[in-house]
């Protein structure tokens, strides 16, 4: 009997022992770790898991977004300028696409596709979500065939090359949210479903993001040394081949022959629906050095698929060169999303072609 309380007397001091220094081992990661920011966001979160897309917005939400916007959605999911917003019957505009589309940063009536149908007199449904790309988008498309549209809009921003191809949605948590994206089976490009459920890592993200953006610049160790053991956990399950992670390892080669392939597909689909297709390229304004140009293959590939294109590269430059850089972004906002002046410009460039091509006759 001694034997046997000896031992576990030893296991249970071992264990013991385990768990000081862990908690010890995570104290110091978290002392250095990067979550030690403000974020200051109000969450519960605005992404609900979806079976197509991954996640989607949670619908009839009424919640504030960075920079002081509130994020209001209809029934449907689909961003409104108000809150209870009535369901779309019709729209005579859909725009898809990421945050940039949305108007992440701007009030809803301030984003271009609200600006758009506007001078349009059009009903217009904004789509964007967070974190989409081009496959997210055109799966979010698929599911709004039912309202109708004469014209598609998808806000292409640079980023979206490589999301077109990531199993894993971009985010601040570093968990990952499964979406569809495109693979390779062999050379051939195809879109393939979520990877896998993402009620858990919807669950985690949220949880933490509430838990780092409360609005402090600090926070307690404890809180985070246990979001870093979540963080390094989830890494030994992608390393063990049980997770999947935002990362791919992609040559140019591919990013645009999966680009190539989601465009034709996106132009296919809007053409069999009755609707035409425009792609707005919206390049990168950020950091010091000019803008780069549209990669040349997405024009061609575009004129091949018999869909429109509009260039913002111009006009951005036009803006930093007479405004200054930061007149596209919100001052507010350290995602330095685009600012009203650059939706209101990127909606009259729309409305033009659609008037001149009468798309919406």
């Amino acid at each position: 009997m001694s034997r046997t309380r000896t031992v576990l007397l030893l296991i249970l001091i071992n264990l013991i022992l385990v768990l000081v220094i862990g908690a010890g081992y995570f104290g110091w990661l978290a002392s250095n770790h990067p979550i030690r920011i403000n974020l200051n966001f109000d969450y519960p979160t605005r992404h609900q898991p979806d079976p197509d897309n991954g996640y989607a917005h949670i619908p009839n939400l009424d919640l504030k977004l960075p920079a002081g916007t509130r994020l209001h959605t209809n029934g449907q999911g689909i961003r409104s300028d108000s809150p209870n917003a009535a369901d779309y019957e019709t729209a005579d505009i859909i725009s898809i696409g990421g945050s940039q589309t949305l108007g992440s940063t701007v009030q809803a009536e301030e984003a271009f596709p609200s600006v758009l149908g506007k001078l349009l007199g059009a009903t217009s449904a904004n789509l964007g979500v967070s974190g989409y790309g081009g496959v997210t988008g055109y799966t979010q498309l698929k599911k709004f065939w039912h309202l109708k549209p004469k014209v598609v809009i998808y806000g292409f921003w640079e980023d979206h090359e490589y999301r077109n191809i990531s199993q894993c949605a971009p985010s601040w948590a570093p968990f990952c949210r499964a979406v569809p994206h495109i693979e390779f089976d062999g050379s051939e490009p195809h879109i393939v479903e979520p990877k896998s459920s993402n009620d858990l890592s919807t669950f985690l993200s949220a949880k933490y993001l509430q838990a780092v953006g409360t609005g402090r610049k600090e926070y307690p160790l404890w809180q985070d040394a246990f979001w870093v053991f979540q963080a390094e956990l989830q890494k030994i399950l992608w390393t063990l081949g049980l997770e999947d992670r935002y990362r791919v390892d992609a040559s140019a080669e591919q990013k645009e022959t999966a680009t190539r392939y989601l465009l034709s597909q996106l132009a296919l689909e809007t053409q069999e629906n009755g609707a035409k297709l425009i792609v707005i390229f919206l390049p990168s304004y950020l950091g010091k050095e000019p803008l780069v140009a549209i990669p040349s293959y997405i024009p061609k590939q575009l004129q091949a698929s018999g869909a429109y294109l509009i260039d913002m590269t111009k006009e951005f430059q036009n803006i930093i060169a007479t405004k200054g850089r930061k007149a596209l972004m919100v001052p507010e906002d350290k995602t330095k999303h685009m600012s009203t002046l650059a939706h209101t410009t990127i909606a009259k460039k729309a409305a033009e072609l659609i008037k001149a091509r009468g798309l919406l006759r």
